[in-house]
This record gives structure tokens, C-alpha cells and sequence, in this order.
């Protein structure tokens, strides 16, 4: 008995250390939220387009976006310099916002939207290690897609909700199970009612947090029970829930982006189930490689088992983290396109600082401003997503015609 009460005290022990640590995060992650540098409900996009930048992005000339500016009677936000600025005080036009850049996209009717008959492309970013910039890849190509005028949904489907986080919300203080996509499947709420608008336009999210594991306990015990009373149907039913739940929001959008956990998961087949195209982003090292092969026979073993008829549009892996300047890298790429031939894009993403120092303040690539805003590290992403935008496109055969007579397909 006294050994028994021994290792209760152990437990209890460990469990008051683990909840200091836990107490102590918290404290820090509320000091950083009050210095604005943790992700909140309150962060905004507030990058401003130049007249030039805005013709380029909807194809017409700065004189032509000049006169629409009157004519659609767009109210520029303007800044005023501060007394100690030396020279002319009066108020500067900003620019445009991206809004404002969409609403001049409509009127001249070339906004990329969704024509009728095609379907909603569903994309994976999909591998189960992790550290293979998965989200990163996610949450920047949902950017991308937006600044192309795009209406984007993006699912968080890992409960470790880094997604989440970058689109401005502080995951397990803002959401709950009952506000993710757990009490969609348990019956609990309609889809559309977990879907939050993010501060980026053209955006939207159906948030994760840790207690979403909730969500894969629960499939397990629902698999575990028809399985035990041989309901095969049923069984097979619950891999299907996110497709379920998408059918519901999806008409809202051009694109839908699903984040997944990087594990094999009840909620990772769910995915790729619900999945139309899928994206494998792999670094160029042996681990990486290696678990790369793994992931494409579990889902040969496990999605064969349970959707044998499932079609994705494409299949495609993306290099990442690729240092330029490490030649065992550089060959390792050189390896990747031998081992995968037509299924690996042609452009790479490739290692960079300033995405990891943009996430050290929650922010992306594309938010960074002056000096921190590296057009670069933007003109590399810009290729990356728009090979990426084009194989979504092929997809659907309104924008694959376009593609066709552009010469791309």
C-alpha cells in the first residue's frame, strides 16, 4: 500500500509540474496578446496597394485605374505626417486595400470567380511528418489566392491549430471543441456555423484547437462500435464527414484549403477523402524522403481499404526548404523529380528567414512592411503558388479552356 501511495505522490507530483508549465505559458501568451504581438481577433491586413501595383493586378493601365477610382467613388485612407515632418503636411492617399482592389476586379468583371458548372477544388496540404512547412504552406497560399481575388475557405484539421493561429486567433482561448468542426460532426451545429471571417478579405476559416482531438477520439470510438457490430456501411460512412460538411459551405467559395494533422489519422483520411487535389510539401533529406514513401503506402494500404474508387485531380509533390546553397540539397531535389517525375512541380520553395522571423510576430511573407518586406522572398512564393493556382485550375473546365488557349495545358 505505502508503494501504491509512492506513486501516487509521483503522479501528483509530475502532473503540479506540468501544470505550472502550462499556467506559466499561459501568463506569457496573455502578456504577448496585450503587446500586440500574439495573433487576435483584431489583427488586420493593412497592406496598401499603389495605383501601379493595383493595374498590374487587374490588367489595365494606371490611367484607366485612376478613372475607375472616380468613377466607382473609391475613398482612398490617407495619412497625415506627423508635426516634426519636415515639408508638406497635408494628407497622403495610402493607397488601395485589397477590398478595394476586388471591388474594381468586379466592375471590369474579371474577378476569378467560380463559374457554374465547375466544381470546388478541395486541396490537401497533406504529409504526416511534420516540419515539412505544411501549414506555412497553407496559410501562404491562401493568402496568394486572395490577393488573386479568390474566395478562400480554410479548414484547420490539426489540433495543434498553427492555421488557426496565423489567421489571428489565439486557438484554446478563443475556441473550444463546440466551436470546431467537432460539433458539426457530432450533430451539434450546421456547418456554416463554426465558419469565423478571418482579418485577411477573402478568407475564411473553420478554426482548430487542442481540444478538436475530440473530434478523432470520437470517429475512433463511432469506427470501433460498427465495427463491432459488423455495420459496414456505417463504418465506412464516418471517413466521410469533412466531404459531409463541406457540401454545406462550399457554394461560398472558389477554393477550399484543408490543413491536415501531421499524422495518420482518422481525421488525415477524412481529408483525403474529401480531398479533389493534393499537395505533399517534402524538404530535401533523407528523413523527409524517406517518410514521404511512407505516407504514399499508408494511404495506398488505408485509403484502399475504405474508398478503393477514390480520384484525386492531381497528386503533387512540393519541394521545400530548399537552401540553394547547400549542394547536397540542390541534388536531393535532383532526386525527388527522378523518384516522382510528372508528380513534382517544377518550382520549390526555397529556404528563407524571412518566413520564419514574419511568424516570430504572427505574420506572413506577404504582411511584412518597408525594409522587412522582402520582394524576393514574395516573387519566389508568387511562382511557387501560381504553378500551384494553375494545377487547381486544370480542374475545373471553365478555367481549363482559358488555360488551353493561354497555351499552359
Amino acid at each position: 500500500m505505502s508503494s501504491d501511495m509512492g506513486l501516487d505522490s509521483k503522479v501528483r507530483k509530475g502532473m503540479f509540474r506540468i501544470a505550472k508549465i502550462v499556467e506559466s505559458f499561459d501568463t506569457v501568451l496573455k502578456m504577448l496578446f496585450e503587446l500586440g504581438i500574439a495573433p487576435n481577433s483584431k489583427k488586420t491586413f493593412s497592406h496598401y496597394f499603389t495605383h501601379g501595383e493595383t493595374a498590374e493586378m487587374v490588367g489595365r493601365s494606371r490611367t484607366t485605374v485612376n478613372k475607375l477610382i472616380e468613377e466607382l467613388r473609391i475613398e482612398q485612407d490617407q495619412h497625415t505626417p506627423k508635426s516634426g515632418y519636415v515639408g508638406d503636411k497635408k494628407p497622403r492617399t495610402l493607397g488601395l486595400r485589397l477590398d478595394q482592389v476586388n471591388l474594381i476586379r468586379d466592375h471590369l468583371g474579371i474577378r476569378p470567380i467560380r463559374k457554374e458548372g465547375d466544381k470546388v477544388p478541395r486541396i490537401a496540404i497533406q504529409n504526416f511528418k511534420g516540419g515539412t512547412a505544411k501549414s506555412t504552406t497553407t496559410v501562404h497560399f491562401a493568402q496568394y489566392l486572395a490577393l488573386q481575388g479568390y474566395r478562400v475557405l480554410v479548414l484547420d484539421g490539426d489540433p495543434q491549430a498553427t492555421a488557426t493561429a496565423a489567421f489571428g486567433y489565439i486557438p484554446d482561448q478563443e475556441f473550444d471543441q463546440n466551436n470546431t468542426m467537432w460539433s458539426v460532426i457530432m450533430g451539434e451545429k450546421l456547418a456554416r456555423e463554426v465558419v469565423v471571417k478571418t482579418y485577411f478579405p477573402g478568407i475564411d476559416l473553420i478554426p482548430s484547437c487542442l481540444a478538436a482531438y475530440e473530434t478523432e477520439f470520437s470517429l475512433v470510438f463511432a469506427i470501433a462500435d460498427a465495427d463491432a457490430k459488423n455495420d459496414v456501411e456505417r463504418k465506412l460512412s464516418y471517413y466521410w464527414e469533412i466531404d459531409s460538411l463541406l457540401k454545406d459551405v462550399e457554394e461560398d467559395y472558389d477554393v477550399i484549403l484543408l490543413d491536415s494533422p501531421p499524422a495518420l489519422s482518422i481525421m488525415s483520411l477524412n481529408i483525403l477523402c474529401a480531398a479533389t487535389g493534393i499537395f505533399v510539401p517534402v524538404p530535401p533529406a533523407q528523413y523527409d524522403f524517406m517518410s514521404t514513401g511512407q505516407y504514399f503506402r499508408m494511404v495506398d494500404r488505408m485509403v484502399g481499404g475504405i474508398a478503393s474508387e477514390k480520384e484525386w485531380d492531381f497528386i503533387k509533390i512540393l519541394p521545400t526548404k530548399v537552401d540553394r546553397g547547400k549542394k547536397r540539397q540542390v541534388d536531393f531535389v535532383g532526386i525527388l523529380r527522378q523518384t516522382f517525375g510528372a508528380n513534382i512541380t517544377n518550382a520549390v520553395m526555397l529556404a528563407t528567414s524571412n518566413i520564419p522571423n514574419a511568424a516570430a510576430s504572427f505574420n506572413t511573407a506577404y504582411e511584412m512592411k518597408g525594409r522587412e518586406r522582402d520582394k524576393d522572398v514574395i516573387e519566389m512564393l508568387d511562382t511557387v503558388f501560381k504553378e500551384m493556382e494553375q494545377e487547381v485550375l486544370k480542374s475545373m473546365p471553365s478555367r481549363a479552356e482559358e488555360l488551353r488557349k493561354k497555351g499552359v495545358i
